[in-house]
């Protein structure tokens, strides 16, 4: 049963980390800052991606990003609306799979949560001057 256990301790952590990569790229991708400090513009990235696999015209392309910018407010305001509950569910995931764990799989899991929260920090770190990202 323990074993049972482990298992589902280590899916849950997957995949609440799977949930929150996907929501970072979703998020990411569609709302991006203009201030990418040296890395090219994720909307110009996705209106890109769009025109290639669309074979969108000029017309079509600028189009997208004019939709892009358009909806960046809401998309920021639902996005401001849903963090808090995100981050406290983290929270919540990461203390019921912290119990599931022996002492040495609670190091290993701290170690693993620190790499995933320092990858966290440094996409903050490319952020606007508010420390927020996305321009949100």
């Amino acid at each position: 049963m323990k074993n049972k256990s482990r298992v589902l301790a280590i899916g849950l952590l997957v995949s609440a980390f799977g949930v929150g990569t996907a929501f970072g790229g979703v998020v990411s991708t569609a709302w991006s800052d203009d201030d990418d400090r040296g890395r090219r513009n994720t909307r110009e990235r996705y209106s890109e991606m769009m025109a290639r696999e669309l074979g969108l015209t000029d017309t079509q392309r600028d189009s997208v990003a004019r939709i892009l910018e358009s909806s960046r407010p809401e998309m920021c305001a639902i996005w401001e609306e849903y963090r808090p509950r995100y981050e406290s569910l983290r929270g919540t995931i990461r203390s019921q799979i912290r119990e599931l764990l022996d002492d040495e799989q609670r190091g290993v899991h701290e170690e693993l949560m620190a790499r995933h929260d320092s990858v966290r920090a440094s996409r903050r770190s490319a952020s606007d001057s508010t420390g927020k990202r996305n321009g949100c």
